[in-house]
């Protein structure tokens, strides 16, 4: 069956990988990466499916991180700091986005995302959410996690990304994603 739709994780694949900003945060002060303890965090998933808001995400996690023996861990530093100062997203794949559109596939972005708060400079906010408009229009399907309150691996979310792109079969979409396990599902689809 030919290709028809192309589905884009974003970050690690679209954007710096936040698993890598999470890796140096971690070096950096010391520790083991924390990224294997992350996906089976209930606060880090909670915060991805946007059922918890900062700051008590942060401090959800730095006691689930204390007891599980990781020591005191300073979730805003590592959110604000490493997390937040990633690079944008990576020209080379923005262009592969716009010339797979113009030869006619469909695009789609499938994300396990947190939302953002709202910039305290209104003007900054505007352009920020200006930004995000002109990347999500990349697109002719875009699904978060943080929108949705579905989840990568969750079959659910494969299943709601392909209904946005207009029912294509899943047989019918070329899949990129940084982590295996988030392969799984769309492959068994």
């Amino acid at each position: 069956m030919p290709i028809r739709a192309v589905l884009f994780d974003i970050g690690g694949v679209i954007a710096d990988s936040p698993i890598m900003a999470i890796r140096r945060y971690c070096e950096s002060i010391g520790i083991p990466d924390i990224n294997p303890f992350l996906g089976k965090s209930d606060a880090w998933n909670a915060f991805m499916r946007n059922e918890l808001k900062r700051p008590q995400y942060d401090r959800a996690l730095e006691k689930e991180l204390e007891a599980a023996g990781w020591g005191e861990v300073d979730v805003t530093a590592l959110m604000d700091g490493s997390l937040g100062a990633q690079s944008g997203h990576r020209p080379l794949m923005i262009r592969a986005i716009r010339r797979l559109r113009e030869a006619g596939l469909l695009t789609g972005a499938l994300t396990n995302n947190w939302a953002s708060d709202p910039l305290p400079n209104a003007a900054e906010e505007a352009r920020r959410q200006s930004e995000h408009a002109k990347f999500t229009a990349l697109f002719d399907a875009f699904v978060e996690s943080s929108v949705t309150g579905l989840q990568k691996p969750d079959p659910a979310i494969y299943r709601l990304a392909l209904q946005e792109l207009g029912g294509v079969p899943a047989a019918e979409v070329a899949i990129l994603d940084d982590i295996g396990i988030n392969l799984k599902p769309p492959k068994a689809m």
